[in-house]
Parts: structure tokens; sequence; C-alpha cells
């Protein structure tokens, strides 16, 4: 019996400590396709994966420790501990790992977009871009819990752009990733073969964590979204809610920014087209 549990006993420990290196590629994966982000602006997204690091340290502690123990009480005491944790780290990762939406290869850069369901509040999801343009270097942006369909990438080749397209409700672009990249606000308008996007960005110094100021910028692409561009016009704004709805007159061939409060009551912000105008402080229409 003596020589069966020593035969054993070899692979045993190498079976354990292979589930160890399992669960360090699987956050390796996670890492890869949903990296961290700033933990002081966004705990919910990031800290599910700085959990998941502590969980396996803490379970690859008690497997080692387990081997080392020489007591029998000892050894009881961390096999319990090392099954809750290799169970903890079993659900943490079924639960909370992201879902690849989409991936991309553009210009010798991989992007994936990404779907989670927030860390400790699990009624919200949470979508995820992620740019690596080398081993190391990366760029990772929340797009937020978006209600637009189904989203995927597409590439703008004349401008080289990757933009992030939801197909509801009119295959309408949700962020674009190049020289000015920049979230769009839901609620595009057509106007002949041209639409309409609001854009809105926050204004800050790199030292702070929220915005001073929000700009909200007009872009015109075209049908297909490719070929976007600001329009001599925007507006600067304290307001942390400030609600944007655009408008389209085809009669005069404008477009209107209002702020809406209801919808009998919204507030003009500005007008573009031929003989663009600002109703607002803040609003200011810059030189072609």
């Amino acid at each position: 019996m003596s020589k069966l549990k020593a035969t054993l006993k070899l692979p045993f420990r190498i079976f354990l400590f292979s589930t160890v290196m399992v669960f360090f590629f699987i956050y390796v994966r996670w890492f890869q396709i949903s990296p961290l982000e700033d933990i002081s602006f966004d705990a919910y997204t990031s800290g599910a994966l700085l959990f998941g690091y502590i969980l396996l340290l803490l379970y690859g502690t008690l497997l080692f420790m387990n081997f080392k123990a020489r007591f029998f009480i000892s050894k009881i005491i961390y096999a319990i501990g090392t099954i809750l944790f290799f169970l903890a780290n079993w659900w943490h990762i079924s639960v909370y790992m992201p879902d690849v939406i989409d991936t991309a290869k553009y210009d010798g850069e991989k992007y994936y977009l990404t779907f989670n369901y927030q860390f400790l509040d699990y009624q919200w999801t949470h979508y995820q871009f992620t740019k690596w343009s080398r081993p190391f270097s990366y760029e990772t942006y929340s797009i937020g819990p978006l209600h637009r369909g189904q989203l995927k990438f597409i590439y703008d080749k004349k401008q080289r752009e990757v933009s992030i397209l939801g197909t509801f409700p009119d295959n309408e672009l949700v962020f674009t990733d190049g020289k000015d990249s920049h979230f769009y606000e839901s609620g595009s308008i057509q106007m002949e073969n041209l639409r309409y996007y609001l854009s809105e960005s926050c204004n800050k110094t790199a030292a702070q964590t929220y915005c001073d100021t929000y700009i909200f910028a007009l872009y015109q692409c075209n049908i297909d979204n490719t070929m976007c561009h600001p329009v001599p016009i925007r507006f600067t704004t304290g307001i942390y809610e400030f609600l944007g709805v655009l408008e389209s007159n085809e009669a005069t061939q404008e477009i209107n920014l209002y702020q809406w409060y209801s919808d009998e009551i919204k507030t003009p912000i500005f007008t573009y087209g031929e003989y663009s105008r600002c109703y607002v402080e803040g609003c200011e229409i810059l030189l072609p």
C-alpha cells in the first residue's frame, strides 16, 4: 500500500500544479483580451482581474504549503483551503471572464472587443475596447453598458481608422480609434447621403480623474460610416448630464443641436449649415 501511495504521489502533485498553470494561462488570456484599466476610475472592471490574481496566488500558496506540511492536521487544513480556492478560481473565471465579441487586425495592431458582467454588481453589463500595438503596449477603453445591438469592428482604409459599429437601431458608430479617437452619442441622423453624429469628449489634465468640462462636436460621415470628420462647430459645457439631441431640417439643409429636457422642452444650442449659428454660451464656430 505504501509503495502504491509513493508511486501515485508524484503524478498527483504534478496534476495539482498543472491546475495552477492552467489558471495562470487563463488569467494571461484574460489580460490579453481585457487588460487593466485605471483602477481608481473603474474598479468594477479591473477589480475582477485583480481579484483573480489574488485567488490564484492564494491557491498556489496553499497548494505549496500542503505539500510542505508535516503534521496530519496541517495537511487537512491546507487541503480544505486548496479545494476551496480551486473552486473559487473556477467560479470566478466562469462568471467574470469577458467574452470576446469581435477581434480584428489592421496595420499590425490587434483589436479586441469584449463583454462581461461588472465585478460585484452582476446586474450591469460592461463592454471594453482594447488595442495592442506591441507585446507590452496597449490602449484600453471602457465603452460602458451599451444597448446598441450586436457590435463589430469596421475599418476605414482611406483614413486608416478602426471603429466599433452597433447594429441597433440603424448601424450606428459607437467609437472610432485613430488620430482623433472619440466616442459617439446614440442617435445619429441622416440627411441626403451623409450621416451626422454627436461626439462627446472629456476636457481634463493628465493628473485629473474627472472632467472639468465636456466638449460636444458634430461629425459628418459618409452613409457607410466612413470618412468621418468634425465640422467647424462645437459646444463646451460643465454639465455632466447634458443630453444633446440632433435634428435635421431638409428644407434649409441644416443640422440643429438641442439640449433635451422633454418632448415639449428643449433648448437650441447651435445650427450647422451654410450659415452656422450659435445660441448659447459655450458654443463656438471654428475657422474651416
